[in-house]
This record gives C-alpha cells, structure tokens and sequence, in this order.
C-alpha cells in the first residue's frame, strides 16, 4: 500500500515531464498532462468533483503577486456545497505548471488561451463527467488503483490523521465542513487505531522507566 501511494503522490512529476515533451502528436497526452495537474491539485487542495472540474484561471486560479510566486485556489461561498468559501496557496511548483500550462502548452495545443482549465483540443471546457473520468483511468494506468477523484477527499483525511490523530479541526478547514461534527463522524472510526498506537508506544515507555 506504501508504494502504491508513493507512486501516487510522485505521479504528476512523472506525467508533467513525460508529457510535456511533444503534445501535439498525442491528444491522449494533453487528456493525461490535465489529469496529472488535476491530481496534483487534489493532493494539496482536496476540492470536490464539481468544483475541480469547473476551475477558471482569474477567478478560481489567481496570481495576485505575478506568474513567479505562488498561486491562489480560490472557491467563493456560493460554489461550495456547504456555502463556506475555500483558499488554498498551491505549492511554487504546482503553480509555475499551472501557468505554463495555460501561458504556453494549451495555447500550442488548441490555439487559444484557455480560460478554463480542463478543455478540450477545440478548446472548449470539458465536463465533469468526462474529467472525472480520466483522472480515474489515469491513476488505475499508472498506480494500478481505482480511486475515484472523491477519494483524493478521503486520502487527504487518512494522510493528515495518521500523522496527528485527532487533528480533526485540520481535516474540517481542509474538507470545507460547516461543521466539526460532520468531520468526526466521517473519520472517528479509522482514528481509533491511530490513536491506539502512540498510547502503547507511551506504555511501553513508561513500563522501561519505573
């Protein structure tokens, strides 16, 4: 399972350099490269599907302090199922491909600059369906798992709560949940054991002390 998530995690550097060397010869490869930024995306800023999938550069992706810092996913209130607004600062490699992508590759690809993130060879935006989709299939071709893109949701809860178990209210502001209630009752059970571990370990300790 370790090495099935490592290769999951290490997936959009292995997409963005493998694919980004001659897009126009494969439409494929420009399906995949937004798979692999999609997954990038969810590694960091779990959204849900239909906020991921209806991403637009100025309004959702934003550069406030220019093209070479780091950009912004911003979710207004209204978009969100649970009317709380979502901000999330993305990673500087993730937001240099994400301006790359948009400045440079897609432009090459469709002949225009996109204002969404996921569009098609016409340039055209694709549809959640359609982009749920390929994630799906490109995560089962190269990490050999199925993992829907609202899984990424549920991964993002095991990462945090099997470094820091209990850390709900982190799980709660990275989910959206309106309320902490909502995050306990999703997660209290798989904590359990994490919790179980650190108290043995802290017996174990105590019993080498006295």
């Amino acid at each position: 399972m370790i090495g099935k998530l490592l290769r999951l995690l290490n997936l959009p550097d292995k997409l963005w350099r493998q694919l980004t060397r001659d897009l126009k010869t494969s439409r494929r490869g420009f399906v995949e490269l937004q798979s692999g930024l999609a997954i990038e995306i969810e590694l960091v800023a779990p959204l849900r599907m239909h906020n991921l999938s209806a991403l637009v550069f100025d309004e959702h992706i934003q550069w406030p302090n220019g093209f070479d810092k780091s950009a912004w996913l911003v979710i207004a209130a209204e978009e969100t199922k649970n009317r709380i607004p979502l901000e999330f600062e993305l990673p500087q490699t993730l937001s240099e491909r994400l301006a790359t992508y948009r400045n440079q590759i897609a432009p090459r690809v469709t002949g225009v600059r996109p204002n969404h993130l996921f569009v098609a060879w016409n340039g055209k935006p694709r549809t959640q369906a359609t982009v749920a989709l390929a994630i799906e299939k490109t995560v089962l071709k190269y990490v050999g798992v199925r993992l829907t893109p609202h899984q990424f949701r549920h991964l993002a809860a095991k990462i945090i709560l099997d470094q820091n178990p209990g850390a709900y209210e982190l799980v709660r502001q990275l989910m959206g949940h309106k309320n902490i209630q909502t995050t306990i009752k999703f997660y209290a059970g798989i904590d359990t054991g994490r919790a179980g571990r650190p108290h043995i370990e802290l017996v174990s300790k105590l019993k080498k002390d006295l």
